[in-house]
């Protein structure tokens, strides 16, 4: 990855006040001596260390790759926003709060209603247009009103290039393309960082909220049930 010195420092800048916190914080966080970013600012030929730059993504939450390469200034509030979104996705994937389920091929007429009956593998992408294939399972999470957000990768059509999408599926309306790693550089880190926790997230045995709430109650040696609790 590149590294741009003033980026990094201004991007600190940044988000120091974004976050309405202090450099003094932020230098014993990493554990540096008082006053080093402004010595790193003055003093040109010295670069920071890695664990510095480590340590400055760790406190403010962010990619190493963003913070280092990526003018945070220079964002669009629609950037901005799919940011924050991406990183609570994140988060809350890694935490095992949401329930991401992997769909198959056939539910590419749920995502894309005007496909072919007969899939034949292709799919409109927004990175490669028409005939782009599916170089994954489509990862699905379910919102409110009937909405899905989708994650899936794509391969260019005769081509090795590849994207990971991200949309948002409302039933019986148009889906919409929210961001990809092709092209959208301030985006592409955390994408593909929600696109492997998502893939770690299905890897493991799970239990759906629905059961888990029963289960919880044999573990408490729970048999009752619930009132108004009908079981059709």
């Amino acid at each position: 990855m590149d590294f741009n010195k003033s980026i990094f420092i201004d991007n600190i800048s940044l988000l120091l006040e974004r976050k309405e916190r202090k450099i003094s914080e932020l230098e014993d966080y990493a554990d540096v001596s008082r006053g080093y970013v402004s010595r790193l600012a003055r003093e040109e030929k010295t670069k920071p260390s890695i664990e510095f730059v480590v340590s400055v993504a760790n406190f403010f939450h962010v990619d190493i790759t963003e913070l280092i390469s990526c003018d945070l200034n220079e964002l669009s509030p629609a950037e901005e926003y799919l940011i924050n979104l991406l990183i609570k996705l994140i988060e809350d994937t890694k935490s095992s709060s949401l329930e991401w389920e992997a769909k198959t091929t056939e539910f590419i007429h749920n995502f894309q209603p005007d496909s072919d009956d007969d899939y034949t593998g292709h799919i409109f992408s927004n990175s490669f247009g028409e005939k782009s294939t599916l170089a994954s399972d489509i990862y699905s999470l379910r919102l409110k009103n009937y909405s899905s957000l989708l994650v899936f990768s794509v391969n260019a059509h005769e081509s090795d290039e590849k994207s990971t999408e991200v949309w948002i599926s409302r039933l019986g309306e148009p889906s919409e393309f929210l961001c990809s790693t092709h092209q959208d550089y301030s985006l592409a880190a955390k994408i593909i960082n929600l696109y492997s926790s998502i893939v770690d997230y299905l890897r493991h045995p799970m239990v759906s909220s629905r059961y888990k709430y029963i289960l919880d109650a044999f573990m408490r040696n729970d048999f009752s049930d619930d009132e108004g609790e009908m079981p059709f």
